[in-house]
């Protein structure tokens, strides 16, 4: 019908992603974000379809439209969620195996007020590719700053066992 298109096309998205037909379901995912520019959260369902397809690229490639959006403040975009969006960007761009795009991504997010979950996730992230690239002291104060901020969460306690891991390093090369 016509009144109920669009509600009809955003079930037809549900089923096709239970029944992982993640062709239609992009197409229709794809039609809708043209209809609708300003809603990112087609983009966002976009995305996922890319990820569970183990297709980073693709992934990447939306989240970085996003973040373009949310940097040049287009229309919509005071409704995004910036942290969460760049902490995305900065997963696809890790499973990429591009770190230092990653890690900026996530030190970007790491920066934003208020502070959100999205916000410590990014720092958490950070902190761990801070570790990878041998960067103890980076990743420490990254780590720090979560464990004081929301110390009671599974993000402060993730923060507090990673500080003790990297002390028990820092302990182990010392001797």
């Amino acid at each position: 019908g016509h009144y109920a298109k669009v509600d009809a096309k955003i079930v037809l998205v549900a089923l096709y992603r239970r029944e992982k037909m993640y062709s239609q379901e992009l197409a229709d995912l794809q039609d809708l974000a043209r209809s609708y520019p300003q809603n990112f959260l087609f983009e966002e369902e976009i995305a996922d379809v890319y990820k569970m397809q183990d297709d980073w690229q693709g992934a990447a490639k939306v989240y970085d439209s996003l973040a373009v959006r949310l940097r040049d403040h287009a229309p919509g975009s005071e409704l995004m969620p910036p942290a969460k969006i760049l902490y995305q960007a900065g997963q696809a761009h890790e499973h990429l195996g591009q770190l230092q795009q990653a890690l900026q991504l996530y030190e970007e997010a790491a920066k934003l007020p208020p502070k959100d979950a999205g916000v410590y996730k990014a720092q958490l992230a950070a902190a761990a590719l801070y570790r990878r690239l041998d960067r103890p002291a980076d990743a420490r104060r990254a780590y720090q700053q979560v464990a004081r901020a929301i110390p009671d969460t599974d993000e402060g306690k993730t923060a507090l066992r990673a500080l003790r891991a990297l002390a028990r390093d820092e302990k182990g090369k010392c001797e």
